[in-house]
């Protein structure tokens, strides 16, 4: 994982959709304990709702949860996003003695979201010290006490090239989506919000179906109505 300093204005779409290398379609996801793996859990939904809305098994995931004895995530390399979940609760220190393999595996990952407290792990291994991130408010005190000397991010979410960050598990799940938007476009997003449930506009909430073939139109105006027609009158035979 390369980490550079961003500045503060840079854009989302600008600062990743321009390096697609980083956003890769192998995740391995390593969860604090028991009591995080929900975070993990709903991250992979996000990628499995992807491969049923695009329509092929674009994204595989692995999933192992971290203990005292074994923090290895496995066979994590270039090819691999490393998603480490943790909570807000309670702080996510690893073993002194496993620093060392997990610094390798943070810097051999293509990118690396950390999610909660997990905020602490590269912090540890020594490589998180000016990357401005996003932080829960309940870890500040504690992260600045670490030695991090850069300036929080104000949003609940932040990108840079090869790293992702989010303040609690409920906001990775939009970071997961931001994140398949970045490869995939804004509008399989936008029907992942749908189909996940996150959306309060009830007059995009369609079948997996319809945002499928809706993708396949390509933006073809004349099938795209066609399929908003066929939808709106699915009961009037």
């Amino acid at each position: 994982m390369y980490l550079k300093k961003v500045n503060s204005s840079e854009d989302f779409n600008t600062e990743i959709s321009g390096d697609l290398r980083s956003i890769t379609r192998d995740f391995v996801f390593v969860s604090q304990n028991d009591k995080t793996r929900f975070a993990a859990e709903s991250c992979i939904d996000v990628l499995r709702a992807a491969n049923t809305l695009i329509g092929k098994e674009l994204y595989t995931w692995s999933h192992k949860i971290a203990n005292d004895q074994d923090f290895n995530p496995g066979a994590c390399n270039a090819n691999h996003t490393l998603v480490l979940a943790g909570g807000i609760f309670e702080p996510w220190f690893a073993p002194i003695d496993q620093l060392s393999q997990i610094r390798s595996n943070l810097r051999t990952a293509a990118r690396v979201c950390v999610i909660g407290s997990a905020i602490f792990i590269p912090l540890c291994a020594g490589i998180l010290k000016t990357q401005k991130t996003s932080v829960h408010s309940q870890f500040r005190a504690a992260v600045k006490e670490r030695g991090y000397v850069s300036n929080f991010h104000s949003e609940s979410i932040c990108h840079q090239a090869s790293l992702s960050s989010a303040v609690s598990p409920n906001a990775a799940v939009e970071m997961m989506i931001q994140l398949v938007s970045a490869r995939n476009g804004t509008f399989i997003a936008t029907a992942l919000r749908s189909h996940l449930g996150l959306t309060s506009d009830q007059s995009i909430s369609k079948s997996r179906e319809h945002w499928h073939f809706k993708r396949l139109a390509e933006g073809n105006r004349v099938v795209s109505e066609a399929l908003d027609i066929m939808h709106d009158h699915l009961e009037d035979t």
